[in-house]
């Protein structure tokens, strides 16, 4: 059940960007200029990077409890598991670079986020019997994918912004990411709460395993309708 402190909570925080929303639009320098927002390209990218980050983040949460607690591995080999995910980012930060001006951004954040849907899907049927060679392949996807949307995204938030608000469309692509992590992960944390079992990490956590598909599923959502946009919108 919805506390009426959780309702209160959304309800001030609500007003509060509603404050900030009017306030931005009246400043003679906005810390955040609406004109940003009018790219359908920045505004995708933004989604997206949100939804990606919130999936990722929810990812780590679960990956690490089950890894310990129905794998029974130790925090050390739990840590050495997840190093398919940062050694694939690295690989493809160097590959990207040219698939990104062969192919184009919204191509590959496209690929992207469908391949971390696909990676997740496995994670969603986790039992003990899972094998842990099944479970490294998902975090190798993920790593790839990662790899292959952050730096694209980043190109479409930053594309055709004007010099002098370089930085403040820097902060706003930050801030988004930060944001998404947040509230990603406290929505797939609270599935994962409402359908746990105590002593039983499984059941909650395949249902927290989908949340965060469904959260990759939305970043992919936020820029496939790019892809039939004129080039001159992307």
């Amino acid at each position: 059940m919805v506390q009426p402190r959780t309702i209160g909570g959304l309800v001030v925080g609500a007003a509060l960007i509603a404050i900030l929303a009017a306030t931005e639009q009246r400043v003679a320098h906005p810390l955040l200029r609406p004109q940003l927002l009018r790219s359908p390209s920045r505004v995708a990218a933004l989604a997206a990077m949100a939804a990606t980050y919130g999936g990722m983040l929810a990812m780590f949460f679960l990956m690490v409890q089950y890894l310990e607690d129905d794998l029974h591995l130790t925090p050390m080999v739990t840590g050495l598991a997840f190093l398919p995910m940062p050694l694939s980012i690295f690989a493809m930060s160097r590959i990207v670079p040219r698939l990104l001006e062969r192919f184009g951004a919204v191509r590959l954040v496209i690929v992207g986020t469908a391949l971390r849907v696909v990676a997740f899907l496995p994670l969603t049927q986790l039992n003990t019997d899972t094998p842990l060679a099944l479970v490294l392949l998902a975090l190798l996807g993920t790593g790839i994918s990662a790899g292959m949307t952050f730096m694209p995204l980043t190109t479409l938030a930053l594309r055709n912004v004007e010099p002098e608000h370089a930085g403040s469309a820097s902060g706003l692509f930050q801030t988004m990411q930060q944001l998404g992590g947040a509230v990603g992960l406290a929505i797939v944390a609270s599935i994962y709460a409402a359908f746990a079992i105590p002593g039983d990490f499984l059941t909650g956590g395949r249902a927290g395993f989908w949340s965060a598909t469904v959260l990759s599923a939305l970043a992919l959502a936020a820029v496939l309708g790019l892809i039939f946009k004129p080039r001159k919108a992307v």
